[in-house]
């Protein structure tokens, strides 16, 4: 997990379940973050997250297609990996990034 997903979780835990087991693996900054959003979401309950940006809902749907379309490249390009090639190693470290990260 990273930080826009535990956001997205926050936005919508349906489409985006995080397992909070996973918060132990981040890093410090990243963990503060997170904590840090938790406690200004719970003093906000009365607003969903979307609703701290201009257009939020938009926006947040808009980022999720675009991490949709990445998945779909990423897919696209892990067919086409050459594992011979001079870069494959990190071309399959890239796919497997975009992958994980939803």
């Amino acid at each position: 997990m990273d930080r826009a997903h535990f956001l997205l979780n926050l936005y919508n835990e349906q489409r985006f379940p995080c397992d909070l087991a996973s918060l132990r693996c981040l890093d410090a900054d990243a963990y503060e973050d997170c904590m840090r959003l938790l406690r200004m979401d719970a003093r906000c309950r009365i607003h969903e997250v979307c609703s701290y940006f201009s257009n939020g809902g938009v926006q947040f749907e808009a980022r999720i297609l675009d991490i949709s379309r990445l998945k779909l490249v990423a897919k696209g390009l892990a067919e086409q990996i050459d594992p011979s090639g001079p870069f494959a190693h990190e071309a399959v470290e890239f796919v497997q990034f975009l992958k994980d990260n939803r």
